[in-house]
């Protein structure tokens, strides 16, 4: 409550000081819900004083309604702040409403409407909630509002409905005069009521069916003869429900309990909904081929020239002239089609061809022409047990000298050896010198060939102990070439000739 009082005693100090102020003048006075604006002025949106009329309801007096005439008024307001809003009405007539945001007063009177007080109100768009403006008026409502407009009306003589009109005469409806025996099958009979068009199809001042009475409690007026719709194949449960055109492509037709039936569908034709009102709505077919769940179409797959083949009066199968491309019959079961893919693996390019059963080249690839064969993608498509490599399509041993632990390694291009010694690391080598060839040795698992530093074996380096510095390779035997290769061995005498010479 204190810091309500506060903000009342700024709001006013602050009016104050801006009306003292020079060039400041009326127009400048704040204002809240607190703090009213002066007489000829309204509190804006924004608090401040504005120049404006007070508001109210501009409309002087409403339009006359009739009754059963649909009603639409335009209310007008004037003063305050625009825009205005939040129409409101209140009247114990139930059948008027209005639009909250354009005032439109709208609906039709009825008969317990004649001469009521209606009162609007409306919202501008001034501080805060905005102010309110309410009036109320006179609404008349006539019986009628055109002046020799007829309306049909009816009354009971002698126990028959009887015909006439009334004529709207200053607003109000004249008495009914009587022209004849009503024909209305809704205004009929000792009460003037709608007839049991279940038991009566024609009024004449009384219902009728035909020319006679009403029909009995169970029966139907149908053509005006009085029917049983339990058993009527013409007028089955109700008039004109014809069984004989409804129910199609059957044999027994028949009306049982008020519903059409039949005995069997005629060949050629299936009851697929399982309404035997329409019969045997379905005529057997490629979608239908023998009974309503076999669908060739869905259920032949991959096949061209697909039909569904009449084998008897009632016997039918999903037939097809050829395999789609790229797809084979390996089951030979008509009515699944072509089931077997030539990109599978299981089926690769044949029918017994499986990629799967050998555990090697378990994927089936296509050359780029159609053709297709066994092989693998990726090293998850070749055996790990031993361990194989997929290489240029073709699964490898990891061992494989063409391919050492990596597609990549050709150990037969390999000055170490043409054999893989690891394929853990892509190594090549040699297990012995056989596998060198030539001159050539196989020294810590790698092809080295004979020279000075090996000759004849691994562990031979040519010197004075081994006859000289030179190593023939044709003999892989050590030889010198004068006394002085074989100073400090012996007696550093170089003896022989050629190849032959040995340090002594």
């Amino acid at each position: 409550m204190r810091n309500h009082l506060w903000q009342l005693l700024l709001v006013s100090v602050s009016a104050l000081l801006l009306a003292a102020c020079g060039g400041g003048g009326q127009s400048s006075l704040l204002c809240s819900e607190e703090v009213s604006c002066p007489e000829g002025m309204a509190c804006d949106p924004g608090g401040m004083c504005i120049e404006a009329e007070d508001l109210a309801i501009a409309t002087e007096a409403l339009d006359p309604a009739a009754v059963g005439v649909a009603y639409q008024f335009t209310l007008q307001a004037t003063g305050g702040i625009p825009p205005y809003h939040d129409w409101a009405v209140d009247t114990l007539a139930g059948w008027i409403g209005i639009d909250p945001d354009s005032g439109v007063l709208s609906g039709t009177p009825d008969a317990g409407s004649l001469g009521l007080t209606v009162t609007v109100s409306v919202y501008d768009s001034s501080y805060g909630d905005g102010a309110l403006a309410s009036k109320s008026f006179q609404l008349v409502v006539s019986d009628c509002d055109q002046e020799g407009l007829q309306q049909a009306c009816f009354d009971v003589q002698e126990g028959l409905c009887r015909a006439g009109a009334m004529t709207c005469h200053d607003g109000k409806w004249s008495s009914c005069s009587l022209t004849g025996l009503s024909q209305d099958i809704d205004h009929c009979g000792p009460e003037c009521s709608p007839c049991d068009q279940a038991l009566a199809d024609r009024c004449l001042g009384e219902c009728l069916c035909g020319s006679n009475p009403p029909c009995d409690s169970g029966k139907l007026c149908c053509l005006g003869l009085c029917l049983d719709p339990a058993t009527s194949r013409h007028h089955c449960g109700a008039c004109d429900n014809d069984c004989d055109s409804a129910v199609q492509n059957a044999l027994g037709v028949e009306c049982l309990d008020g519903a059409c039936s039949y005995t069997e569908c005629r060949p050629g034709f299936l009851d697929c909904n399982d309404d035997a009102a329409d019969g045997c709505e379905t005529a057997v077919d490629v979608n239908h081929c023998g009974n309503c769940e076999t669908d060739c179409l869905q259920q032949t797959v991959n096949a061209q020239d697909v039909t569904c083949e009449q084998l008897s009066e009632s016997s039918y199968r999903c037939n097809y002239t050829s395999c789609a491309p790229g797809f084979f019959d390996c089951d030979t079961i008509l009515r699944n089609g072509c089931e077997a893919s030539l990109s599978d693996a299981r089926t690769c390019g044949s029918c017994d061809n499986n990629c799967l059963a050998a555990g090697n080249n378990t994927a089936c690839l296509d050359d780029g022409n159609g053709n297709f064969h066994c092989g693998c993608r990726d090293d998850n498509d070749c055996s790990r047990e031993p361990p194989r490599l997929c290489c240029d399509g073709r699964c490898v041993d990891a061992d494989d000298p063409a391919h050492c632990g990596s597609c990549d390694v050709d150990c037969g291009n390999d000055a170490a050896g043409p054999l893989c010694i690891d394929p853990a690391t892509s190594q090549c080598g040699c297990f012995d010198r056989f596998d060198c060839g030539g001159h050539n040795l196989c020294c810590d698992a790698a092809c080295l060939p004979v020279d000075d530093q090996h000759c004849g074996d691994c562990s031979i380096a040519c010197g004075p102990q081994y006859g000289g510095p030179h190593c023939d390779i044709d003999t892989e035997s050590c030889y010198c070439q004068g006394n002085e290769e074989c100073a400090g061995f012996g007696s550093g005498t170089c003896v022989g000739s050629g190849v032959d010479a040995r340090c002594q």
